[in-house]
């Protein structure tokens, strides 16, 4: 009805002409007069309006899953596998004492209040308390270490290294199994997808980064690489390797102007180049007919790739490096002083297997599988020196995956927990120092574990400013700006 009044109206103003214009606002004033004392109506709401639903929307769930799926990660497996990886500390005491220090489990727990609390109705905490009191949804991260001394293994101990932020939603959350209606119950909308972190009452996000796609080699050329050494080229095959607790180090075979290739690795934040052939006689115990045999395989008639070859090979025999065990006593030698965290009693070829173990090629268990891995590289790199196969482009989609925050969160944790091994090894060394005949008995591990702190602080300070700072740059390309707010 009130469309055709309005048409009505406009042909009477139509016809009427400019005169009748004042005709046509009556009537339209009289029309919304009308409109103004109708009755407000709920006939065309949807029938199950204000009802709560029983399920959440899987649409919006999706929202936070990628976060969520990472942090429920880390407390499935990615922990325990990172415990695993953690390095023991191993040193001596002035009374010849051999002390060997090693975490065996860790297991993260949900949020709960303090033992003791009086006047509790629930021990459990909720993020919505969280927000309102303006404190941090945390819990506590307990582990046990193992302790030998001369090789007798001690009784296992249990250390608390503090209250560490849980992920809403996430299984260490208390409404990861709740339903809509639960949710309104404890404060939270129905439609709640968590994957945030609440920090003083304040919601934060470890946000996604953008990473160079994991284990495998693609040639790139860079300028800055040429800044590297003597004869440094731009040319060169990258690789970034991760293990399956989501640790990653980046390889770099690069060419030299000379017509050598030498393999850049990393460890603590320094980085180490060394000839590649160096590091394939480390590997396998093979002779040189085989190594050659196998970096020649598909390229029998490149004549100066075989030449090439044929001069690295050369120039360690030079040095004096016949054979496997001279190559791993040599790479030993050179980087004793530089991995202090290997015991000084270890022998310079055990020093070699932990350079390999933990810097080379680290997604790969096996040292036959990592010397394949470089031959591949090596025939890569020189058939791009050559111009029979394209530079690819770092900047393509394929090259590319993304670091989700769990996935950090993880690598972060490790490496805390890497740093307080050191600090508890400095603590009893210090108490160790001034007295004569000192021994490590269970009162002064005891002490020394009190002394030893937290790894809580560390963390807090990170999703303060969203900056890393940790003693092995976890791989990453940048260490500030990680966290949105």
């Amino acid at each position: 009805m009130c469309v055709s009044a309005s048409v009505c109206i406009v042909i009477k103003w139509l016809c009427v002409g400019w005169c009748g214009s004042c005709l046509m606002v009556l009537e339209m004033f009289a029309l919304g007069c009308s409109y103004v004392d109708a009755e407000p109506s709920l006939k065309n709401l949807s029938a199950d309006f204000g009802k709560i639903p029983e399920k959440q929307d899987d649409l919006l769930q999706s929202l936070g899953a990628p976060h969520v799926e990472s942090f429920n990660y880390v407390l499935r497996e990615g922990l325990d596998k990172a415990v695993k990886d953690i390095l023991p500390i191993e040193f001596e005491l002035q009374n010849g004492d051999r002390i060997r220090i090693k975490f065996e489990s860790a297991k993260l727990c949900s949020p709960v209040v303090p033992p003791g609390s009086y006047g509790v109705k629930s021990p459990y905490i909720f993020p919505t308390e969280c927000r309102q009191r303006g404190i941090t949804y945390k819990g506590h991260l307990i582990t046990k270490l193992s302790f030998k001394i001369n090789d007798v293994q001690l009784a296992l101990v249990e250390k608390d290294l503090g209250q560490i932020p849980i992920m809403v939603k996430s299984d260490a959350c208390h409404l990861s199994k709740l339903n809509p209606s639960q949710l309104i119950a404890k404060g939270e909308h129905a439609e709640e997808w968590g994957g945030y972190f609440i920090i003083g009452g304040h919601e934060r996000l470890i946000r996604m980064l953008q990473m160079t796609r994991r284990n495998y080699p693609f040639a790139v050329t860079r300028s800055s690489w040429k800044q590297r050494g003597s004869l440094f080229s731009d040319l060169g095959i990258m690789i970034r390797c991760v293990k399956d607790d989501q640790t990653s180090t980046n390889n770099v075979l690069h060419f030299v102007r000379d017509g050598s290739a030498k393999l850049m690795f990393s460890y603590k934040r320094n980085l180490y180049y060394t000839p590649i052939m160096l590091i394939l006689k480390c590997l396998l115990d093979v002779c040189d007919e085989y190594i050659m045999h196998q970096l020649m395989a598909g390229y029998e008639e490149d004549t100066y790739m075989k030449g090439c070859l044929m001069n690295m090979m050369q120039a360690l025999h030079e040095e004096g490096i016949h054979t496997h065990h001279e190559a791993k006593s040599y790479i030993g030698k050179t980087f004793k002083a530089r991995f202090y965290d290997v015991a000084s009693w270890t022998t310079d070829e055990e020093i070699c297997d932990f350079v390999i173990r933990h810097s080379l090629a680290i997604h790969l268990d096996n040292n036959e599988d990592k010397f394949n891995l470089y031959i591949l590289m090596m025939q890569k790199l020189f058939s791009v020196v050559q111009n029979k196969c394209c530079v690819e482009g770092g900047d393509g989609l394929m090259m590319h995956e993304l670091l989700l925050g769990g996935h950090l969160y993880l690598q972060l944790i490790k490496d805390k927990m890497q740093v307080w091994l050191q600090v508890l090894k400095s603590i009893i060394l210090k108490k160790a120092k001034p007295t004569a005949g000192f021994t490590l008995t269970n009162s002064e591990l005891n002490w020394a574990l009190k002394k030893s702190g937290t790894i809580e602080s560390s963390l807090n300070a990170f999703f303060a400013t969203g900056n890393l700072h940790t003693s092995s740059g976890l791989g990453l390309l940048q260490d500030k700006g990680n966290e949105n707010f």
